[in-house]
């Protein structure tokens, strides 16, 4: 036998294993002094764990453990029978399908991967297109920002400290006033 592991040292101390396991272990203990030195110390760990004294632990201590769990057996067995049901309700209308138009399986899964792949071949070059415009407009106001933030820097440099305060509430002001102006110029052909 092998120098058995360290779980079975104490399950052998909690007197956890049964009477072949048990002779296995002693018998593997009368031969290797490591793992009676092993044994030995898990013995002494064992001994201080109990010596230890008893912790008041509140009546709801556990129910407020599992309720902080972030998942639970219950939650898993709900997924589980939604998943199954979905599948059994899809089987179903397949079913139902063949049984209405005489369509084969594979012409089912033909002309749904068809209609898939039509979806993705418009869907597709529409997202990608998207992103690139969402990529130019966050660089475009990136640097929008940091021009603004430098020129802040700037003009603050020749400010006075009393004067910044009223300079920034003027130019939030102004800024403003121009966003507004050009929400109108852009508004001018609309009707509300």
């Amino acid at each position: 036998m092998s120098c058995p592991s360290l779980k079975t040292l104490d399950f052998y101390l909690e007197r956890e294993l049964g009477e072949a396991g048990r002779s296995e272990v002693e018998a593997h203990l009368s031969r290797c002094p490591a793992c009676r030195h092993a044994l030995e110390e898990r013995r002494r760990l064992l001994g201080a764990f109990s010596g230890l004294p008893d912790l008041p632990v509140p009546g709801d201590f556990a129910a407020a453990v599992m309720n902080r769990l972030p998942g639970s057996r219950r939650l898993a067995f709900g997924r589980f029978a939604a998943m199954t049901s979905s599948a059994i309700g899809f089987l179903a209308l397949l079913l139902g399908y063949h049984l209405m138009t005489g369509e084969s399986l594979t012409d089912m899964m033909l002309s749904g991967g068809r209609s898939l792949l039509a979806s993705a071949s418009q869907v597709v070059p529409l997202l990608a297109k998207v992103l690139k415009l969402t990529g130019l407009a966050l660089a475009w106001a990136g640097s929008l920002v940091a021009a603004l933030v430098k020129g802040l820097g700037i003009v603050s440099a020749f400010l006075a400290p009393g004067a910044r305060g009223p300079a920034l509430a003027l130019g939030l002001g102004l800024s403003f006033l121009i966003l507004y102006g050009m929400k109108r110029i852009f508004t001018l052909g609309e009707k509300t």
